[in-house]
């Protein structure tokens, strides 16, 4: 719901820092989608996605546009203006991951450009993944990895190029280029201390959580998210390392799967035992506690706060 007063900029800038901001999540980890209170079918996929909030397409132009905005997809449809025939693209290799000049789907094998990987393979939209002539705004010059997309038309599926861009931007986290893991504090720790690593959880798949001790694999850990080290007979001076690694097949190019998006380390140093702490549990986060809360509040009185904050 925007505010009476706030520009579309003021609004998302609002959400994030009342909502977002006090759990510790920053913008460069939060995407975006604003529904426009309109039936006009349409939407923008620039830094934060749009959509129309009355319309029946909208779900599918909202998965559109989050490909454009997470995905970094540009679109492939034939034309900037409708019912405008512009002349074939002339120019040079577009910047577009999936767009290319190339005319020899073995060409683009045989030089390992863009979307190689999946050329031939029946692709998730229908068609065969190869160089499908138009995209990226013309109808011809310029090539495509499959015949139909989302990013062509609406109600398709991503295809693998896209679908691959989309997994490893989701991994990790957007912009802020990490996947997401918590860990025990970096540093020393105690011969008999156990430590952890608290992973993301996808949906169809385990992530590799492997433990090693001095660049040895710890056997029987079998994916775990903790180490004892107590059994390990660990000395003074010994490293312990965790790699945690998404090995999805949605995902083929290493640069993405060794990267920090889809693997991610955490290293600590045996030290001289810990001393056990007790520390008292505590509110990390709560409804305000500086001034009283009241059982009725009106819509009204709601809307006209935050208006005047739009508007001071």
């Amino acid at each position: 719901m925007n505010d009476p007063g706030c520009s579309g900029t003021q609004q998302h800038s609002r959400f994030l820092a009342t909502y977002l901001a006090p759990l510790g999540v920053s913008g460069q980890n939060v995407q975006t989608l604003a529904l426009a209170n309109t039936f006009t079918c349409g939407g923008i996929g620039g830094t934060q996605a749009t959509t129309s909030g009355g319309s029946p397409q909208g779900p599918l132009i909202s998965t559109h546009e989050l490909g454009h905005s997470l995905g970094q997809m540009a679109d492939e449809y034939p034309y900037s203006s409708r019912d405008v025939v512009r002349p074939c693209y002339a120019g040079a290799e577009p910047g577009s991951f999936h767009h290319s000049i190339y005319t020899d789907p073995q060409q683009l094998v045989a030089d390992r450009h863009k979307w190689w990987r999946w050329v031939g393979e029946e692709s998730l939209s229908g068609g065969t993944i190869g160089l499908w002539e138009g995209g990226n705004t013309f109808p011809c010059g310029v090539r495509r990895p499959s015949q139909h997309s989302m990013m062509r038309w609406l109600g398709f599926y991503f295809d693998q190029i896209g679908r691959e861009h989309m997994t490893y931007r989701i991994t990790g986290r957007r912009n802020a280029n990490a996947m997401s893991l918590l860990h025990t504090p970096l540093g020393q720790v105690g011969p008999t201390d156990v430590v952890w690593v608290e992973t993301q959880h996808p949906k169809f798949h385990e992530l590799t959580v492997t433990w090693r001790v001095n660049g040895e694999v710890v056997p029987g850990t079998a994916n775990s998210r903790n180490l004892e080290l107590a059994g390990l007979d660990v000395a003074p001076g010994d490293i312990v390392r965790v790699t945690v690694q998404d090995e999805t097949e949605y995902v083929r190019d290493p640069r993405f799967k060794d990267g920090p998006r889809l693997t991610q380390t955490r290293e600590w140093t045996i030290g001289a035992p810990q001393t056990p702490s007790s520390p008292a549990p505590a509110f990390t986060i709560s409804t305000p506690t500086t001034a009283p809360s009241r059982a009725t509040r009106s819509s009204s009185s709601r809307r006209r706060t935050r208006a005047a904050a739009c508007m001071s």
